[in-house]
C-alpha cells in the first residue's frame, strides 16, 4: 500500500512544476506553481497568470472594486483597489484547483465534509452561500443550479493555480485502500482524467528527460540507469495500481509531447543552473519513490 501513497504524493509534488504546460505542450525554464494571494500587486498578478494584459474598470457591489482582470479559460478573475492592490480572487468553471478544501461543482454535503460547517450562510435569491474562515484564508462559496458550487470568492489568502487537478483524479480511481471504499469521492469525467494523466506524462516523463539531457551535458550525475529508464520502472509499477493501467497511453502521449518540446528548446533547457532545478526536482521524487530500509 504504501506505494499509493507514495503516488499521490509525487503527483501533487509534479503539479506544482505548472498545468499550463499540458495545453502549450513545452517544458519552459519556469516551471513552478504560479501562486495568486489577497494583496498582491497588479504586477505580481500578471505575472502568475502568464498575461500582459491589464486590468479593466468594473463594478461589483460584491467586490466593491475598481479594476478586474481575469482569464476566462482558466476559470480565474482578479480584483483591485483603486491602488492596484488584489481584494478578491474570484474561481469559477473551470477552475479545478482547491481552496482549503472547497472546489468548484462540490455539493453542500461534501464541502460540509472537507471544510466543516459554515460559520455563516448567506442567502443569494433562491440560492445560498457558505462563508468559510480558516487559518489565513477567508472564503465564500456561492452553490448553482443543482446545489453545488458555482462560484468560490477568496476575500484572504491565497490560490494556487496549479493546485493538484491530478491528484484528486487519481484519489477517485484508486477505488479501495485496505480493503475500505473511500468516502465521498467526486466522479471525474473521462476525458479530464485522460488530460490529467497526459499531465502527469507531460512533467513527470518531461523532467525525466531534461535530466538525462543535463546529465550528457555534463551538468548532472550520471546514475546506474537513465532518468528515463528509472520513470518508465516507476510508471509500470503504477499502472499495477486499481485501475490505473487504464491512464498510461495518455500518460505517454504526454511524456512524448514533453520530449519533443524539450528536444526543440534544448539550448534553453540545457544550462547551469536550469539542470541545477531539474537535478533538485528529481532528486526529490525519487526519494518519495524510494523503498523504505529496516
Amino acid at each position: 500500500m504504501r506505494l499509493l501513497g507514495t503516488v499521490l504524493l509525487v503527483i501533487s509534488a509534479l503539479t506544482a512544476w505548472g498545468s499550463s504546460v499540458l495545453a502549450a505542450q513545452n517544458i519552459s525554464a519556469t516551471n513552478q506553481a504560479h501562486q495568486i494571494s489577497v494583496g498582491d500587486s497588479v504586477k505580481a498578478v500578471q505575472k502568475a497568470l502568464e498575461t500582459d494584459a491589464a486590468p479593466s474598470p468594473t463594478s461589483s457591489s460584491t467586490t466593491r472594486s475598481e479594476t478586474a482582470l481575469g482569464i476566462p479559460a482558466r476559470g480565474v478573475r482578479v480584483f483591485f483597489n483603486e491602488s492596484g492592490t488584489a481584494i478578491v480572487i474570484r474561481l469559477d468553471s473551470p477552475f479545478r484547483g482547491s481552496i482549503e478544501g472547497a472546489t468548484i461543482g462540490a455539493s453542500r454535503d461534501e464541502l460540509r465534509d472537507r471544510l466543516g460547517e459554515p460559520f455563516k450562510t448567506m442567502k443569494l435569491g433562491p440560492l445560498d452561500a457558505f462563508l468559510y474562515k480558516r487559518a489565513g484564508t477567508s472564503l465564500r462559496c456561492d452553490f448553482g443550479p443543482g446545489n453545488v458550487v458555482r462560484t468560490i470568492f477568496v476575500t484572504s489568502g491565497s490560490v494556487n493555480l496549479d493546485k493538484s487537478t491530478v491528484r484528486t483524479a487519481a484519489d477517485s480511481r484508486i477505488a479501495t485502500t485496505g480493503g475500505q471504499a473511500p468516502a465521498r469521492r467526486t466522479q471525474i469525467p473521462p476525458e479530464v482524467q485522460r488530460g490529467e494523466a497526459q499531465l502527469f506524462g507531460v512533467v513527470f516523463g518531461g523532467v525525466a528527460h531534461q535530466y538525462d539531457m543535463c546529465s550528457a551535458a555534463g551538468f548532472l550525475p550520471r546514475g546506474q540507469q537513465s532518468a528515463e529508464e528509472t520513470a518508465k520502472a516507476i510508471l509500470a509499477k503504477m499502472a499495477t495500481v486499481g485501475d490505473q493501467s487504464e491512464s498510461i497511453p495518455d500518460v505517454r502521449k504526454g511524456w512524448n509531447a514533453a520530449q519533443e518540446a524539450t528536444d526543440r528548446d534544448k539550448a534553453e533547457i540545457v544550462t547551469s543552473e536550469r539542470c541545477a532545478a531539474v537535478g533538485k526536482q528529481w532528486n526529490k521524487w525519487m526519494a518519495m519513490f524510494a523503498e523504505p530500509t529496516r
